[in-house]
């Protein structure tokens, strides 16, 4: 019968994305330390505007900052930490 498609259904054909070459990282690892270093500045200026606006050291504002100040700071040095082992 034309068009009856069973036949080739067992071998279906799916395409793969393949690279010739692998990406060193490097810009990956830089995109990371500056959006970290952004999340670090973003944490202060919340930290700053919280207790500018009369926020005591419970205050929203001042727990999401240090949230993010430590989140940030720890995404810094999870990279300068995986730099070192590298060669080991």
């Amino acid at each position: 019968m034309s068009g009856d498609h069973s036949v080739g259904a067992a071998t279906q054909c799916y395409w793969y994305p393949t690279m010739t070459e692998q990406p060193s990282g490097n810009a990956h690892r830089s995109a990371v330390r500056f959006l970290s270093t952004l999340m670090v500045l973003v944490g202060i200026s919340l930290v700053a505007r919280a207790i500018a606006g009369g926020g005591g050291p419970l205050a929203t504002g001042v727990i999401i900052g240090v949230l993010f100040v430590a989140a940030g700071a720890g995404r810094i040095w999870l990279t300068f930490r995986g730099d070192s082992n590298d060669g080991a």
